[in-house]
């Protein structure tokens, strides 16, 4: 009898999720969250494709790296990501640089990096 009662319950329960229709708040959070997971991404995929390209990756430290919505060289909607970072260069001595990083807009694949060389 108990059982039958749980089951009951938990038909209920689901039947209730199934037709549950998203209200215009709950949509907006929803896109809004993936979009910020997004960003993340972005932010994230041009970090590391700036790290690789370094001369000694290993000492790549990231000062800060801000995504804005942009297009891609082929007019797709995507990031552009502005990453600060320090490193050491070939001979050892610490340098800041700047690179901007057009990414998917996904935020999953850095398409083009623009090294801007400074702080030397």
């Amino acid at each position: 009898m108990l059982a039958l009662a749980g089951l009951i319950g938990i038909r209920t329960c689901s039947y209730r999720q199934a037709t549950h229709v998203p209200s215009a708040a709950e949509i907006y959070q929803a896109q809004t969250s993936a979009v910020a997971i997004s960003k993340f991404k972005a932010e994230g995929a041009a970090a590391a494709a700036v790290k690789e390209r370094l001369s000694n990756p290993s000492s790549f430290e990231l000062v800060g790296a801000d995504a804005v919505p942009g297009k891609t060289d082929a007019g797709e909607p995507g990031w552009i990501v502005g990453v600060t970072y320090r490193g050491t260069n070939a001979f050892g001595k610490i340098v800041a640089g700047n690179s901007f990083v057009s990414v998917s807009q996904s935020g999953e694949v850095p398409l083009k990096i623009i090294d801007l060389r400074g702080g030397r």
